[in-house]
């Protein structure tokens, strides 16, 4: 038997060695797993090891102890509890699938994959990587010679084993002749090959579709505005920055649609969307996921961030702070709110002219450049406006806003006795203007809501200053 347990003593040691080298990485001075999907798997599963290397020493010294396969000798947890939590993680994937899974998961983190996709061809740190995976796959036999090895060591009457069905199977099958099909199928696997943009809700990345997301050649007007999104995300890709972009604006000008659609207009962009609490402690977190996938590009896109409720700690930390933002990651901010000016200046500001009937008319005069008008004339513009402000009044819009005003306009675009009525209208002798005091009204209301009554002071004091040329 002494021969037998120095055998498994050593494949347990190797597998733990190559456990270490694959799945774990030094943080600040101290050992620990890779952030990876179900690295609990994996730390269990070496917890597991180590038991069991215990248990073999115990055996050796002592045969008797082989009777732990039917009773609690000890107090503390042994190997036939971890196997046992082994083989319950395992009810709804075998274990072959789930090292299968975290294996390629890890490898994909490192670039290992990414190098294997790309044929640009595995340099000796791969190598030696390989070498490790192959001799995981290999030493996957620890746990049933274990097994076996406790069953053979006493009598069958001993009673009922504490041991749960299955654990002949917590083996990866068909191992070291199929490590290099495994790679090959592996280098295909990515937990963000699924999807362009996914959810990001308490740790978990789950895909999303944006079908409401209308593509940037469907926006019209706000061309300076345009003009910063495009560079801006062109430039990420491009590795030529990766600060953060502060989009503020009143709510309904498309703040939400234009970061979204410009993001994922770049084939190399990954949008992950979390939750506006995750900008303060789940920040750094979710940050070190993603920084592992340096293969990627991602934008963080926060939506409706109140900026006066935020924790700006973390935020600052890494964005021209004392750790560095990883330079695959991008943050993309949107507030009804300005940013606080210790924020701004650690990005690119974006900031959405209010909607007028002036940006009104722009908007319409793009849109029916993209129908197939080669001259639109200013008359069918301003009836076109003119109808969209009536139709407000009548309450069937609730804001004057660009997100309406495409509404409006996708109707307009579907329907040919609408159409043939503007034309018509545009012809004659008078003209109806969209009315200039509506959108100031609905402009004035609204930030009223969400600044207070003050702010109409401050704006009429910037335009004192400003007529009397302070500012």
């Amino acid at each position: 038997m002494s021969a037998e347990i120095s055998r498994l003593q050593d494949k347990i040691g190797a597998l733990r060695v190559s456990l270490n080298l694959i799945f774990t990485s030094i943080q600040d001075g101290v050992r620990s797993y890779l952030d990876i999907y179900r690295h609990d798997f994996v730390e269990l599963y070496d917890r597991a090891l180590t038991a069991i290397e215990k248990d073999l020493k115990i055996l050796e010294q002592s045969p008797d102890s082989a009777r732990r396969l039917y009773a609690m000798i000890e107090h503390e947890e042994d190997s036939i509890d971890f196997i046992n939590e082994i083989s319950r993680r395992c009810s709804d994937a075998p274990f072959t699938e789930i090292m299968d899974s975290v294996v390629a998961d890890a490898l994909n983190a490192v670039g290992f994959m990414a190098r294997l996709r790309h044929d640009a061809g595995l340099n000796q740190s791969d190598q030696f990587l390989r070498s490790h995976v192959d001799r995981l796959r290999i030493n996957s036999s620890v746990i049933p010679e274990f097994v076996d090895l406790l069953r053979r060591s006493v009598p069958e009457e001993s009673g009922l084993e504490r041991l749960m069905p299955g654990a002949e199977s917590l083996l990866i099958k068909d191992n070291s002749e199929d490590v290099g099909s495994f790679l090959d199928k592996a280098s295909e696997a990515d937990p963000f090959s699924e999807s362009r943009s996914y959810r990001y809700v308490n740790g978990v990345f789950s895909p999303v579709k944006l079908d409401d997301i209308r593509s940037v050649e469907e926006f019209f007007g706000y061309s300076g505005v345009r003009q910063h999104f495009e560079h801006h995300f062109n430039g990420f890709v491009r590795g030529e920055h990766n600060i953060p972009l502060l989009v503020s604006s009143l709510p309904g000008l498309g703040k939400t649609h234009f970061c979204i659609a410009y993001a994922l207009r770049c084939p190399e962009i990954t949008l992950i969307l979390p939750d506006p609490e995750d900008l303060e402690h789940g920040l750094q977190h979710l940050i070190n996921k993603l920084a592992l996938r340096r293969e990627r590009r991602f934008v963080l896109f926060f939506d409706d961030i109140d900026p006066t409720a935020v924790n700006w700690y973390y935020f600052r930390t890494h964005v021209g702070g004392s750790i560095a933002l990883p330079r695959n990651i991008c943050v993309a901010l949107a507030s009804n709110y300005e940013f606080p000016a210790n924020i701004c200046s650690r990005g690119l500001g974006v900031t959405f002219p209010v909607f007028d009937e002036l940006r009104c008319m722009e908007m319409i005069e793009e849109f029916l450049y993209s129908m197939g008008l080669k001259t639109p004339r200013e008359n069918l513009i301003m009836t076109i406006a003119a109808d969209y402000v009536e139709q407000f009044g009548q309450h069937r819009y609730e804001e004057l806003s660009p997100r309406t005003l495409m509404r409006y306009l996708d109707i307009y675009r579907n329907d040919r006795e609408k159409r043939k009525k503007m034309l018509e209208a545009s012809t004659r002798d008078v003209i109806v203007k969209p009315d200039p005091q509506a959108f100031y009204v609905f402009n004035i209301k609204l930030m009223k809501a969400i600044h207070g009554p003050e702010i109409i002071n401050q704006l009429q004091e910037e335009r004192l200053k400003k007529d009397l040329g302070i500012i």
